[in-house]
C-alpha cells in the first residue's frame, strides 16, 4: 500500500482547477477562431454572443466556492 504524501491531494485539485479551467478557455478561444470564415453580420454577432455566454459561465463559476473552478476547499 502507499502512503499518501502530505499535499498530493491539493495539486490534485490544482490540476483539476487548470483542467477544468483550460477545457473551457480553448471552447471560447475555438469558437473566436471561426469568425475569419463567416460571409454575413449575423455569423458574427450569433458566434459572439455564443462565446460571451460561455464567458459569463466561466465568471459564474470563478465566483462560486468549491467548484472546479476555486481551491478554496482544497485547504
Amino acid at each position: 500500500m502507499r502512503e499518501q504524501v502530505p499535499g498530493s491531494f491539493v495539486a490534485g485539485k490544482m490540476w483539476s482547477f487548470r483542467s477544468k479551467a483550460s477545457d473551457d478557455l480553448d471552447e471560447v478561444i475555438g469558437e473566436l477562431s471561426l469568425l475569419p470564415m463567416c460571409d454575413t453580420k449575423k455569423e458574427m454577432v450569433q458566434i459572439l454572443r455564443c462565446a460571451r455566454s460561455k464567458i459569463e459561465v466561466m465568471m459564474s463559476e470563478i465566483k462560486k466556492a468549491g467548484t472546479d473552478y476555486t481551491l478554496e476547499d482544497a485547504e
